[in-house]
């Protein structure tokens, strides 16, 4: 009988170690961008919404919840400018991986104005800045693009083009790494900005400069760009304008400005 009673108990622990063992993992990733969707909440609840566990997402969008127990879930993955994603897991009975999970931007309508999260992702060294269409669509130049995206710290003056840090400090602005002026962000297409790297501690090998504003764009064997701007005194007729154009041929570039006013 005791030998019994010892038998019950080892097929119980048994059946209770193996409930534990299962397993639930996954990949999030921001749908537009492809990019690891870090810090997401990933929720495990009942049918009935009462929560089970808990994760986050880690620097590569992966997360992992252990010590699940045989029964039916909703798995709910959010994070914020994100549409929250809720995915059944019915009759669950072993270790599943669920491979890839994209997470779609959120919108809201207000007013017949579309305002949409921008996407950020946080690097050891940088920002990595994904423009959205409204954003883009709101812009008429680079410099006008990264004032709609209001990054923290930086002053962008929409009469000149000069970007500074709120402390005075200067900016370096690049193209594809590249150093260039203010002339050619001017210049730049907001819709062949792919992304913007923000560096707000550069370090030494940039010099003195504060912070570093990066435009990665596509690359073209030819193309080029035009972008206007106007500063027009409100008590006369005339004012100061300037049309500043790029035009490049496979690793050439070539940039005009001019300015007339009176």
């Amino acid at each position: 009988m005791k030998k019994i009673g010892i038998l019950m108990t080892v097929c119980l622990l048994a059946g209770i170690c193996h409930a534990q063992q299962i397993r639930i993992s996954g990949k999030v990733l921001e749908a537009s961008t492809k990019q690891a969707a870090i810090a997401a909440n990933v929720v495990l609840q009942t049918n009935d919404s009462t929560f089970v566990n808990g994760a986050a997402t880690d620097n590569k969008g992966i997360f992992r919840i252990e010590k699940v127990a045989e029964g039916s879930y909703k798995l709910v993955i959010s994070a914020i400018g994100f549409k929250k994603s809720v995915i059944d897991l019915q009759g669950l009975s072993q270790s599943v991986d669920l491979g890839t999970l994209e997470l779609e931007e959120a919108s809201q309508q207000l007013e017949e104005v579309t305002v949409s999260a921008t996407n950020v992702v946080s690097k050891f060294d940088r920002k990595l800045v994904f423009p959205n269409k409204q954003q883009i669509t709101a812009s008429n130049s680079g410099v006008d693009l990264l004032r709609n995206l209001m990054l923290p710290r930086l002053n962008v003056n929409p009469l000149d083009g000069s970007v500074s840090l709120n402390d005075g400090s200067s900016v370096q602005l690049c193209i594809n790494g590249r150093k260039v002026g203010k002339e050619e962000i001017q210049a730049l297409i907001p819709s062949d900005i792919l992304r913007i790297e923000y560096l707000e501690d550069p370090g030494l090998r940039y010099g003195d400069a504060g912070a570093v504003v990066n435009y990665i764009v596509h690359r073209y064997e030819l193309g080029g760009s035009v972008s206007t701007s106007a500063q027009q005194s409100p008590y006369v007729m005339w004012g100061n304008y300037n049309v500043s154009g790029k035009v490049n041929y496979k690793k050439s570039e070539w940039l005009s400005l001019k300015t007339w006013g009176n």
